[in-house]
């Protein structure tokens, strides 16, 4: 069981890692709460480990439109 938020990130780094390395794919991500998704999202735009996959990431959750 993974307590914070970090160690949940890193995770979820090491397994996108594996996924996209033979190339784009679309891909689902889902989250607990609202703020989950918002953190998510943020930290998936600006990480710049991920940059290296070009990622496009789009939060979606009951208060986006």
């Amino acid at each position: 069981v993974l307590d914070n938020d970090y160690d949940k990130y890193e995770n979820l780094y090491k397994l996108l890692q594996v996924v996209l390395a033979d190339g784009p794919k679309k891909i689902i991500i889902f989250c607990k709460t609202k703020r989950g998704v918002d953190r998510l999202e943020s930290s998936m735009r600006y990480d710049h480990n991920l940059k290296q996959f070009n990622l496009e990431a789009k939060g979606i959750h009951g208060d986006k439109i």
